[in-house]
């Protein structure tokens, strides 16, 4: 739940961190508990406006642009691709 997210963080921010990778579920089709992405960087940066926040890109995925498009609207900073060797599908 999204209040125990917010609870993690600021136990982490009052750690002294203030970067952080959020990633989603593996797969679409899985139901995940907690909020998504767009929904937790959202919050978090409402609560924490000075963490930077990363997330995941896989170009691979249909899509993708809409994605982080979404992501960076919702207070995403940066992204992190997998290295992934299939040379096809960068084409």
């Amino acid at each position: 739940p999204i209040d125990e997210l917010l609870a993690e963080v600021e136990r982490i921010y009052l750690s002294g961190i203030r970067h952080l990778m959020l990633v989603g579920g593996e797969h679409h089709i899985i139901k995940y508990p907690g909020p998504s992405v767009v929904k937790a960087a959202k919050e978090i940066k409402k609560h924490f406006p000075d963490m930077t926040l990363g997330a995941i890109t896989i170009f691979t995925r249909k899509d993708e642009a809409k994605r982080i498009e979404a992501k960076l609207a919702s207070g995403i900073d940066f992204f992190v691709s997998q290295i992934i060797f299939e040379t096809a599908n960068m084409k």
